[in-house]
């Protein structure tokens, strides 16, 4: 993540006092949210499996170590914090509408973000906010059979640019907001929102 993502995660997570993060890995995108938790005297849930993302050099590592990186750089905020060691379905265990804010950057493949932001909208409250990371520009930007192409493949992207990602998020919330130069994309959930993909509503 950049300088630019974490100020925006910084503006996002100011006010809310229950966050859940979904792919924490080593703890940065928690950092940069946990004074705003704090100060709202508020607690963040994460949930990861600590394993990194498959063929990524950059999260490669023993999940033990992973964890345990995890650990010691949020250990002045232990207070304020949860660990949630496994799957991000673990989220439907927790009652509907319980959660301010969710920040999503775990699987990047399609369906696999489809399903995260499923869960994200089981568990975050009407008007919080649904955001997450690698969305570096809207669908409409995208080359379409680069799309098609890359988004439903291990890593769900090439170049840099995470197609599974940004393709998800549009099908199935529409096209977010997202700040030029920076990864970070988030959305308000509305007291009545349809969702793209189906029809239904929350």
């Amino acid at each position: 993540m950049t300088p630019g993502d974490y100020d925006i995660l910084r503006e996002l997570s100011t006010g809310k006092e229950i966050i859940f993060e979904f792919g924490s890995h080593i703890g940065g995108s928690a950092l940069a949210m946990l004074p705003q938790i704090v100060e709202a005297k508020g607690h963040l849930y994460c949930f990861d499996h600590f394993k990194g993302n498959p063929n990524d050099e950059a999260t490669e590592a023993p999940p033990g170590e992973v964890l345990a990186a995890f650990v010691d750089r949020t250990m002045s905020y232990r207070d304020h914090v949860t660990i949630v060691v496994g799957d991000i379905s673990e989220v439907f265990n927790f009652p509907r509408f319980f959660a301010d804010m969710v920040f999503i950057d775990a699987d990047h493949v399609y369906d696999a973000v489809c399903h995260d932001i499923k869960a994200a909208l089981h568990v975050t409250k009407p008007g919080g906010i649904i955001s997450g990371h690698d969305y570096i520009k809207h669908l409409d930007e995208c080359d379409p059979e680069l799309v098609e192409q890359y988004a439903t493949i291990e890593g769900g992207g090439s170049g840099g640019v995470c197609y599974g990602v940004i393709k998800a998020v549009n099908d199935i919330l529409g096209k977010p907001e997202h700040r030029s130069g920076t990864a970070v994309w988030w959305i308000e959930l509305k007291l009545k929102m349809k969702m793209k993909n189906n029809g239904g509503e929350l």
